[in-house]
């Protein structure tokens, strides 16, 4: 039961309460813990996420290491999340997985 309920409705439903406040710490550079691992990575590195929601930590790593030539994945089981990533950022490979729990 808790893994249908998880499954239909905590999923998409993740994306709407926080969309805001991540589009909110995207605009105001409050990423930047993630300044941590640039030294970490390589050029030409591929990263995958996963967990991405609609992949706003990629779209960071994107656009503070433009010159890098990443390859950034993410995966999330929330379709709504994927869609959104997809149309906000279409250089991000973005992808639905189903969990199986």
């Amino acid at each position: 039961m808790q893994k249908n309920i998880f499954l239909n409705y905590e999923v998409d439903n993740y994306l709407k309460r926080t969309e805001k406040v991540v589009l909110s710490r995207l605009e105001n550079n409050l990423f930047s813990d993630m300044n941590l691992l640039f030294p970490l990575i390589k050029k030409n590195f591929k990263i995958l996420e996963t967990g991405c929601s609609f992949g706003a930590k990629l779209h960071y790593l994107n656009t503070k290491l433009p010159s890098m030539n990443l390859e950034l994945h993410g995966i999330n089981p929330s379709a709504n999340s994927i869609e959104e990533g997809v149309y906000l950022h279409p250089d991000l490979n973005l992808k639905l997985v189903h969990l199986i729990l």
